[in-house]
């Protein structure tokens, strides 16, 4: 889906979806997804809802590990938080265009939580992977996104 107010020949990555807005989501939709509630995904969410002001959703495969961070948003100060363990529950609580932020150990982990993720999205989405991987891993997965017409981005932000 190609925004109507770029111009003809814009980069690649500027033809997808219009520029985030936080806070956009109205009612009981979250404006940002997390995917990987470890120690940064956590902190991350949590940052999101404090700092950004909007509703985030959270979803990671240990029950554990979910709970942890709704009940720290709730000691934190009431946060605007929801975690799931259902990727389709967790991919229903997003506002569109989806923003999904993706914190997940690199490697299988990732192609993992992306295939499965990716499966529920739709054109206009944006994926940001922000774990550190070989950059011909990331552009491979670019292309593949693309395909779909997912916008995906890797931003490493660890040095793990």
């Amino acid at each position: 889906v190609v925004h109507p107010s770029l111009p003809v020949g814009a980069p690649r990555a500027m033809q997808f979806a219009p520029p985030m807005m936080f806070g956009a989501a109205q009612g009981p939709l979250s404006a940002i997804g997390v995917i990987g509630l470890g120690v940064m995904g956590s902190s991350i969410c949590l940052n999101f809802a404090e700092n950004a002001k909007c509703r985030v959703s959270g979803f990671d495969i240990a029950e554990e590990k979910a709970s942890a961070v709704e009940a720290r948003a709730n000691e934190e100060g009431d946060l605007p938080v929801v975690t799931f363990t259902d990727m389709r529950a967790f991919v229903r609580s997003l506002d569109r265009p989806r923003r999904v932020v993706l914190l997940v150990p690199a490697g299988k982990a990732v192609d993992a939580a992306l295939s499965q993720v990716s499966a529920l999205l739709s054109q206009g989405d944006v994926v940001v992977d922000m774990g550190n991987e070989w950059f011909k891993i990331t552009e491979e997965r670019m292309e593949r996104m693309e395909a779909k017409g997912i916008l995906y981005m890797g931003c490493g932000i660890s040095g793990g």
